[in-house]
């Protein structure tokens, strides 16, 4: 299996990502992760949007262990097919996954949700602007975002970059991100540091990619070329973390 530029995200490749993070994720630290990014919220019976919901892990957890009604969203239609495959039937009444176009236009109706989250997503996303404009329509009055995102110093001038696997990333700043969110109708904006949470993580992931467990247990997946250039790709990002060039942030706001 080899990686082409722009054709990682294509359905021959969910097992892959399965062996590179967890069934269902695509995303750093797993279930655990999730678990704390909602830490101090109570999501019951509220009804969440997942921005970039992919193989639909995180939706179908939340909807299981809060008993919320999460709507899945991703720009790729074979993720919100197989993301569907994976509910239980006594979810399905929690559960919706849907797709949406090119130019970030969000095919749902206004005042909708309760809550908007993103994980490890909007570093993808270069009409940051224009989505959380659509976010805002779409959350109900005093909705709240939560997001988890990669975000450059404020004085870093380089926020594009082309990553080893041949992926585009735009990272925005903190003070970028209050701009955006407060001229896009939100308050209350917090930032919380998980830089070093996610530099755990980082080494963590390197570690088991680099194991001779892992090596067996995977190797008809991930081959020796593959696999070195995603430990590649994550030896960048810890080097990036370590030097202070990329930070991670918990983002929360509401809406006006």
């Amino acid at each position: 299996m080899s990686i082409k530029k722009n054709a990682i995200y294509t359905p021959e490749n969910i097992p892959l990502f399965e062996a590179l993070y967890e069934k269902g994720l695509i995303s750093f630290g797993g279930y655990p992760a999730v678990d704390r990014m909602f830490a101090d919220q109570d999501l019951t019976g509220k009804h969440l949007l997942d921005v970039g919901s992919g193989l639909g892990g995180m939706a179908i957890y939340l909807a299981k262990k809060h008993d919320c009604y999460v709507t899945g969203l991703d720009i790729h239609p074979w993720m919100a097919e197989y993301a569907s495959s994976q509910v239980e039937v006594k979810l399905l009444e929690q559960l919706e996954f849907v797709t949406y176009s090119a130019d970030f236009t969000l095919p749902l109706p206004d005042g909708s949700f309760d809550l908007v989250y993103s994980k490890g997503v909007l570093t993808n996303v270069k009409e940051k602007d224009f989505l959380l404009g659509e976010i805002s329509r779409t959350l109900k009055t005093h909705g709240e975002i939560c997001f988890i995102d990669w975000l450059v110093p404020s004085d870093k001038a380089e926020k594009q970059i082309t990553l080893p696997t041949g992926e585009a990333s735009y990272k925005e700043s903190q003070d970028g991100y209050t701009n955006i969110l407060e001229d896009r109708g939100f308050k209350n904006i917090h930032f919380d540091d998980l830089t070093e949470e996610y530099l755990t993580y980082a080494e963590a992931h390197h570690e088991r990619l680099s194991s001779p467990k892992h090596r067996a247990q995977y190797k008809e997946i991930l081959d020796d070329s593959l696999r070195d250039i995603v430990l590649k790709a994550n030896e960048d990002l810890i080097e990036k973390i370590r030097s202070g060039d990329q930070l991670s942030m918990r983002i929360q706001a509401r809406k006006a």
